[in-house]
């Protein structure tokens, strides 16, 4: 994975995952999570599902996740909810991504 084989040269301590329920299972066991970056596509039900599963395991997290698309609806957002800030769009770079972090986390 890209993202995260770049990510301690930004100073992020990735967890990788590559499905929702794998995601869900890391925040269910308390792992300490500053941001998410999740796809808004994965074959477990991407960006959608994971804002579903984290409103009941960790709802502060909801706040914290950016997503990654492809998808380019000029300013809108293609999940209900969600800021448009929030988006990062394909292709972008790690530096983009601790930018936004950076926005997330004050």
């Amino acid at each position: 994975d890209v993202l995260g084989s770049t990510a301690p040269a930004y100073a992020f301590d990735p967890i990788v995952v590559s499905s929702v329920a794998q995601a869900v299972r890391v925040v269910t066991e308390g792992h300490a999570i500053d941001v998410v970056v999740c796809d808004m596509s994965m074959p477990d039900g991407g960006a959608e599902a994971w804002l579903r599963a984290v409103a009941t395991h960790r709802p502060e997290l909801a706040a914290k996740t950016i997503v990654i698309t492809g998808w380019s609806g000029h300013g809108e957002s293609p999940l209900a909810g969600v800021d448009p800030d929030r988006y990062l769009y394909k292709p972008f770079s790690m530096s983009d991504v601790r930018r936004l972090a950076d926005q997330l986390l004050g």
